[in-house]
C-alpha cells in the first residue's frame, strides 16, 4: 500500500484531528521542558551519556549533534519510489503524535513530499 501510494505520487493532506493531536503532543513536550522534567534525548544526552543533563539553552546544539552523529551513511542512493515510501511512512508515523514534532515541521515534510522533492538517501 505504501509502495503504491509512493509510485502513484498520491497527494497527502493532514486532517484537522491529526493537526490537533500533533499540536497537543507538542504542547505537552513544551510544558514538560518548562517544568524542567528530565526527558531522554531532549534535555539529556543519549546512550552512555544519558545521565548528562543538557541545559535548555543548549538543546538545539544537542539535537544537531545527535543528527550529525548518525549522518554517516554511505553507499548507493535508494531509488525514488523507496525514498517516497520512507517519507510517507514518516508522515504516517509522525501523524500519530507520539514524537512531539512541531506542527510546522510536519506540514513542511508533507509539502516536500507533495512537491515531489525526493532527497538523496544512501
Amino acid at each position: 500500500m505504501l509502495e503504491d501510494a509512493a509510485r502513484r505520487r498520491t497527494r497527502v493532506e493532514l486532517s484537522e484531528p491529526v493537526r490537533a493531536r500533533v499540536r497537543a503532543s507538542r504542547d505537552v513536550l513544551e510544558r514538560f521542558v518548562q517544568e524542567e522534567r528530565v526527558i531522554y534525548g531532549v534535555n539529556t544526552s543519549m546512550g552512555g551519556f544519558v545521565d548528562h543533563l543538557v541545559p535548555v539553552a543548549q538543546a538545539r546544539r544537542l539535537q544537531e549533534n545527535l543528527i550529525n552523529a548518525v549522518a554517516t551513511n554511505v553507499g548507493a542512493y535508494l531509488d525514488d519510489t523507496t525514498v517516497r515510501a520512507i517519507m510517507l511512512s514518516r508522515v504516517v508515523s509522525l501523524s500519530r503524535s507520539n514524537s512531539a514534532i512541531t506542527p510546522a515541521d510536519l506540514e513542511r515534510l508533507v509539502e516536500v513530499y507533495n512537491a515531489g522533492i525526493v532527497p538523496c538517501v544512501p
